[in-house]
């Protein structure tokens, strides 16, 4: 097994005559009780550390990099796996957290301003994000060892003929680091640079796998997310936000790609559309308000119809539903300021640091993927974001959704002019769009 630490003694001799599936659940039970026995070195080891390199047992693709980053107290912790690296492919570092300066602003000065700010205050938001992004990280320890163990694997894939498939980053703290937009020692950024997917230790996802690791002091019970490629396709179902100038040129987009576009009226109409219908729906597409709340329970999708009247949906009052249409591949797409950030869900038992949102609640109703905004959004740039992401589905019709947006991202670093407002807006907003789900899962639209 490449995922434990080199230092386990001795070779290990399995019972004969055993079957080979119940040879290696031993196996691997055997590995997480020296784990546990190790002294003095892995003394301080928690139950974290033991999940997180059992979750990584049979993923040794590779081509894959798994990025965990979990909150410590006044620390966060930088954890990395891919088979190629030495200590078995796990490396990992520890350093103080960011200034609570630069995540708040992600808290406080976006939360009520995305009504009535004008575009040079948005803009200037984003600016100082992006600046914060730079300064905070160009003098951190983990993103240059990040970029360091990322550069060692290209190499050694490179002498394979291979390259990175994707990352999968899964960060549980309430930083809310935009890693999408991290920039690299070589002038790139890790969003452009490599498809990334993010995830969270999603408890009903139908990509979770759970196994029991049995060890003298306790049973652990370890969440695997298992990642096939499949494909969406059939009707999308919208909802836009009938007060937005932008919402006949989204509307005509859809249906320029979509021989079956079914349009909602109101929130109300968007949700029972996704609750009641049975067909295939390759697209679930909503383009609203969003308001973050600092109870994560509260945040909600607001949108008016055609008569003025508001409809708003929150994350507590959306459990109600059951979403059955989206046991069938499906994506789902947010483009509203903050669909895609997440909060601590205070009702968890426990002192792990769960994060929930919209986009962890339609994974574990079954959709494959979902696209959300980190940030606020202006209605010019959110409409040309779902053109080009339309686009470019249709340009490259084999790619999953996951590597549709590193391309949208390269082109924004392409295109992007320091001082020219629709460049670096372009740049910026592009860069808060997030995808969480399979980054294997491809959108199939009508080839037109």
């Amino acid at each position: 097994m490449k995922n434990f630490p080199p230092n386990l003694s001795g070779r290990r001799s399995l019972p004969e005559g055993k079957p080979p599936a119940e040879m290696r659940r031993q196996k691997k039970t055997q590995e997480l009780e020296d784990i546990i026995k190790i002294e003095p070195s892995n003394t301080n080891k928690t139950e974290e550390d033991i999940t997180f390199n059992a979750q990584l047992n049979n993923q040794d693709d590779i081509a894959v990099v798994h990025l965990s980053v979990i909150e410590e107290g006044d620390e966060y912790r930088v954890r990395f796996y891919n088979a190629l690296l030495p200590n078995e492919g796990f490396q990992q570092i520890k350093e103080k957290k960011p200034p609570e300066k630069f995540f708040s602003r992600l808290k406080d000065e976006y939360k009520n301003r995305t009504q009535e700010a004008n575009q040079a205050e948005i803009l200037e938001l984003h600016r100082k994000v992006a600046a914060d992004t730079k300064r905070v990280f160009s003098k951190r320890e983990a993103p240059k060892k990040i970029d360091q163990w990322l550069q060692e694997i290209e190499q050694k894939l490179q002498n394979k003929k291979q390259k990175i498939s994707y990352i999968i980053i899964n960060d549980r703290t309430s930083f809310e680091i935009p890693w999408e937009i991290i920039q690299l020692s070589n002038e790139q950024y890790l969003g452009a640079s490599f498809v990334t997917v993010r995830w969270q230790n999603i408890t009903r996802s139908k990509y979770t796998k759970y196994e029991n690791y049995d060890n003298e002091k306790k049973s652990l019970q370890i969440r695997n997310p298992i990642f096939q490629s499949e494909s969406c396709s059939g009707k999308i179902i919208g909802c836009i936000n009938k007060e937005f100038r932008t919402a006949n040129l989204e509307e005509s987009v859809i249906k320029r790609y979509s021989d079956h576009y079914k349009d909602c009226q109101t929130i109300d109409d968007f949700l029972e559309a996704l609750n009641e219908d049975n067909s295939e729906i390759g697209l679930a597409f909503i383009s609203c308000h969003g308001y973050f709340q600092d109870d994560i329970y509260d945040m909600k999708l607001m949108a008016k119809n055609d008569q003025g009247e508001s409809y708003e949906i929150s994350l507590n009052l959306i459990e109600n539903y059951s979403f059955s249409c989206l046991k069938k591949p499906s994506i789902i797409f947010m483009n509203a300021c903050h669909s895609g950030r997440l909060g601590k869900d205070k009702w968890q038992d426990g002192e792990e640091y769960f994060l929930i949102g919209f986009a962890t609640f339609f994974l574990e109703k079954g959709a494959s993927g979902v696209i959300g905004s980190l940030g606020a959004v202006l209605d010019e740039y959110a409409a040309g974001f779902t053109e080009n992401f339309f686009k470019k589905c249709q340009e490259y019709p084999e790619l999953p959704v996951a590597e549709i947006l590193t391309k949208l991202r390269e082109d924004a670093v392409k295109n992007y002019k320091p001082g020219n407002t629709k460049s670096e807006f372009n740049f910026l907003i592009t860069f808060m769009y997030v995808y969480y789900g399979n980054p294997l899962t491809v959108l199939q639209l009508p080839q037109i």
